[in-house]
């Protein structure tokens, strides 16, 4: 742990301790939940069946882009809000859109069920009521995150992730001892959404109650109008970043049916688990500490990035040598004898996964820098280029490892070419957005 905080710190100054003071405490609430995560996993793959994976991992695709629209993005400007009154109009928002958006994913997924579109005609009926309570529950934990870590309270988020990933994990065993059925793993999933959020409401309340009073409805379009470049261009990027990967599972189940998209879903799962650990609370604290310096000290910007990829690159290097090295006799060993397929699949992915591991932390960059414009063009290429596979896929008759090769090949260079974006934006200041210059202003007037 020592060599990892060196590593933070050499050649920078406070700023890089600060933040690893901040990954530490994120890093350590999810390396409790998913502690929950590694000791069930391998219970729940021997009490469901890889059909039933497939079909989770069919709504799960679903639920991911809907997910990210179902505030509109615009939580992701909570942080960087100027002001505290604005930042809780931004949280209110959030918290009233995703009631219509959740209703007309529920109607969506119903549709995409009932006419069997795209492998949808797997799935039961019943997942659709599911849907929506799941997305609402998503939409507010996601605003009390983004509103806590403006104070940097990253203690409390910690221990919603705990709560969150503990009762998902438990309820899918749980439910599983029943028997191997779909509605267990999905289930399990909505009640770990709902989960994590009555501490963290009850700690932001009155700060946001203190901000929201007097508020009407002008001020609340007024923040909407001033952060549209969330929904204008980060919504739009982000939806092609989560379709290019999410498409993946309903193209598998309709190629290669629910046991191959099953097995797939667990590589998915499982590479997840050691990424969690670490890029979803380096991308928080790395968001907060960009923010400031490209406030404060820009220049610093460039190394502080380099730096942050140099660690991340060595952290991620060991788990995805073993992968490719003993992929399939590791996932036996861990998940049971019918993931043999699944641990193949994991040896090919294995580069994706590395640099999915540095990359997606840093791409916070975009949104620190008001660039939100750069990662569409990057994401409609990435969205092209999976299509392109799946065709080349069908066209040639190429096996599911041979898809899952292909996949990982394209990704891992779509994510270098980004990589190379965010260097250049980190090295860039006077590109920002004419928006996000306005906030910069606005926030020294302040001060």
């Amino acid at each position: 742990m020592s060599k990892l905080a060196g590593a933070f710190s050499r050649g920078s100054t406070s700023v890089d301790r600060s933040f690893f003071r901040n990954f530490t405490i994120l890093s350590g609430g999810s390396v409790l939940a998913q502690l929950f995560n590694l000791v069930l996993t391998p219970v729940i793959t021997r009490l469901y069946v890889p059909a039933n994976f497939g079909q989770l991992a069919l709504f799960m695709a679903f639920f991911s882009v809907a997910v990210v629209a179902v505030s509109l993005n615009y939580e992701f400007a909570i942080v960087s809000a100027p002001s505290d009154r604005e930042a809780a109009h931004l949280t209110l928002c959030s918290f009233l859109l995703s009631l219509p958006v959740a209703a007309a994913a529920g109607l969506i997924f119903y549709g995409l069920v009932r006419f069997q579109i795209s492998g949808y005609g797997a799935m039961p009926l019943y997942a659709a009521a599911l849907i929506a309570p799941a997305l609402i529950c998503a939409a507010c934990f996601a605003a009390l995150r983004y509103w806590l870590l403006r104070g940097e309270r990253f203690g409390l988020i910690s221990r919603g992730a705990v709560v969150q990933n503990a009762s998902r994990a438990l309820a899918q065993s749980g439910f599983g001892f029943l028997g191997p059925h779909t509605a267990g793993l999905l289930l399990g999933e909505i009640i770990g959404r709902c989960s994590g959020m009555t501490r963290m409401l009850r700690t932001a309340w009155p700060g946001l109650k203190r901000e929201l009073i007097g508020c009407d409805f002008g001020e609340l379009r007024a923040a909407l109008k001033k952060n549209r470049r969330f929904a204008v261009y980060s919504l739009p990027s982000s939806l092609l970043d989560t379709l290019a990967v999410s498409i993946s599972f309903p193209l598998v189940v309709y190629f290669y049916g629910l046991n191959a998209a099953g097995s797939y879903a667990l590589v998915a799962r499982a590479l997840a688990l050691p990424a969690v650990l670490i890029t979803a609370n380096v991308a928080d604290a790395f968001h907060s500490r960009a923010a400031l310096m490209w406030q404060q000290d820009p220049a610093a910007l460039p190394g502080f990035v380099k730096r942050m990829a140099t660690v991340l690159l060595l952290i991620g290097a060991m788990p995805a040598a073993i992968l490719v090295a003993f992929g399939p006799r590791l996932f036996v060993w861990v998940f049971g004898g019918r993931w043999t397929e699944a641990g193949v699949m994991a040896a090919w992915a294995a580069p994706r996964f590395l640099a999915q591991f540095v990359v997606n932390p840093l791409s916070r960059m975009v949104l620190v820098a008001g660039r939100q414009e750069v990662k569409f063009v990057y994401d409609i290429m990435a969205f092209v280029g999976t299509i392109a596979v799946f065709a080349a896929a069908r066209h040639w008759g190429w096996t599911v490892i041979r898809l899952v090769a292909a996949l990982a090949a394209l990704n891992t260079m779509a994510y270098a070419v980004f990589f190379l974006l965010i260097l250049g934006i980190s090295s860039a200041p006077p590109h920002r957005s004419h928006l996000a210059i306005e906030d910069t202003q606005r926030q020294e007037s302040v001060v």
